[in-house]
């Protein structure tokens, strides 16, 4: 798995703190960061540095001591990140305007995780044995690299949206293999 952005450390650090807004000056630029899941969940305290958000190493190494502080703490919120990668059903930024918009991506969402996610899911466990054996896990290897991702950084429901058309497939392949077993 991989990761995109020059401000990893600074994506590890948030996963492991709950910052609610981070904002640095430093001589290259001022910063301000929040994500939508600290602004749903309201997280308790901002957080100011003096550093660059693409210092990876600094922000990295401030995730460390704070996920060492409290190992338990830590491995809960990584189950926090997939939680909110996968149910938070707030999306941003249709989160911030009003109307009937953030409703009807509020229901859609619910709906995918129960008609595609929940398949999916279901059918690589079900189909597990078969599933490895053929070209086919190719198709889950973007969702392992996205699951890990989440547990090591953070879970933002805006990230997922790449990796839907996986959780697609995956899911159509259940669906025709139960429709081939017996029909609902």
């Amino acid at each position: 798995f991989s990761t995109v952005s020059t401000n990893t450390g600074f994506n590890f650090y948030l996963g492991r703190s709950r910052v609610q807004v981070a904002s640095g000056n430093s001589a290259d630029n001022n910063w301000v960061f929040d994500s939508p899941v600290a602004i749903q969940r309201n997280y308790s305290f901002n957080q100011s540095f003096d550093k660059a958000a693409y210092e990876s190493v600094f922000f990295f190494n401030k995730g460390l001591d704070i996920a060492r502080s409290n190992m338990l703490r830590s491995a809960f919120y990584s189950l926090e990140n997939i939680y909110d990668l996968f149910c938070s059903t707030v999306m941003w930024p249709t989160s911030g305007i009003g109307g009937f918009l953030p409703k009807l991506i509020k229901y859609w969402n619910i709906a995918f995780v129960f008609l595609i996610i929940i398949p999916a899911s279901i059918f690589c466990c079900y189909g597990f044995k078969k599933l490895i054996s053929t070209p086919q896990i190719l198709v889950c290897l973007p969702i392992v690299a996205l699951i890990l991702t989440t547990i090591i950084f953070f879970g933002d429901p805006r990230y997922r949206m790449p990796y839907d058309i996986f959780f697609i497939m995956l899911a159509a392949q259940f669906y025709s293999t139960q429709q081939k077993t017996r029909p609902f």
